[in-house]
């Protein structure tokens, strides 16, 4: 499986929503604006799916009775059989990352437990065990996207919103599944547990030794493991954290320099300023100059 990253400046907007049904084989192009940014999930009832890239002159085929997520490029599309029929609907996004790792998704699910972004992970294809399920909130969207009922566009957000959890919920599983079978379930979780651990104690001192203690394991052993499986020593991923939560509460509210230290138990103000530098690029002064607080 492929994990997809993607991100709505706003509420994600739905481009169209349609069964496509033909009894003789068709060919379609997909051109793209440079600015569009833009996929569909769509579900293959009959016959299959064969897109052939037009940058790269090559072909993806797309199987009869999948769940394929596809990013719209240049392409040829072609149906391969006298009678042909898909489910799809497109929504436009802010951003599309393509090349998730399973680890990205795990980090990406764990550090963004409370998130209030507007971001989903959505595999390349879905399990088939899920293509039932999928199929059908595509099929709702379908008919919601071009009915004129009250409210539509309220139950047309519901039914996306669950489907984009739902597939991101499936992404965080398979990638967990991944890691496993690769690297050893401790070995994994341990990384896992480590980024549980450093959420649940961000507004207290927090000490590498605190978490190995926690999770029965070395000092050691627990910082090769971090640093091989994130790329960053522990104390980093800490450090990190802590000032991704005092802009979190500088966002909310204004804060002496003193009290945004103690907000994520570090007791030195000055050392809390400079962390505060080294990951944001500014002085806090600077940074309020550039936020408005909402009381």
């Amino acid at each position: 499986m492929k994990y997809i990253l993607v991100s709505f400046d706003n509420m994600p907007k739905i481009v169209f929503a349609h069964c496509y049904e033909t009894v003789k084989k068709n060919a379609w192009k997909i051109i793209p604006d440079d600015n569009d940014v833009i996929l569909e999930i769509t579900a293959i009832k009959k016959g299959k799916l064969k897109l052939f890239d037009i940058q790269n002159n090559s072909v993806t085929v797309e199987d009869e009775g999948i769940v394929a997520t596809i990013i719209h490029r240049p392409y040829i599309v072609s149906t391969d059989s006298d009678y042909h029929r898909h489910f799809t609907f497109a929504i436009r996004a802010s951003n599309i990352k393509a090349d998730l790792t399973a680890l990205d998704v795990i980090k990406y699910v764990t550090d963004n437990a409370e998130q209030t972004d507007l971001t989903a992970i959505i595999p390349d294809r879905f399990d088939t065990a899920d293509t039932e399920y999928v199929t059908s909130c595509i099929s709702k969207i379908i008919d919601i996207f071009n009915s004129r009922e009250a409210l539509s566009n309220i139950k047309l957000m519901a039914e996306l919103t669950n489907l984009l959890s739902f597939a991101t919920g499936r992404c965080y599983k398979s990638a967990l599944a991944e890691t496993a079978s690769q690297n050893g379930v401790s070995n994994i979780s341990y990384c896992r547990k480590a980024f549980e651990y450093v959420a649940e104690h961000i507004s207290q001192p927090i000490a590498v030794e605190d978490i190995a203690l926690s999770l029965n394991v070395s000092y050691a052993h627990l910082s090769r493991l971090f640093k091989k499986y994130t790329n960053m020593t522990l104390v980093e991923y800490i450090n990190r954290e802590k000032v991704k939560k005092m802009e979190e509460h500088l966002w909310r509210k204004k804060l002496t320099s003193f009290e945004l230290a103690q907000s994520v138990g570090i007791t030195d103000e000055k050392y809390a300023l400079r962390l505060f530098k080294k990951y944001t690029g500014l002085t806090v002064g600077a940074y309020t100059k550039l936020h408005t607080y909402t009381e």
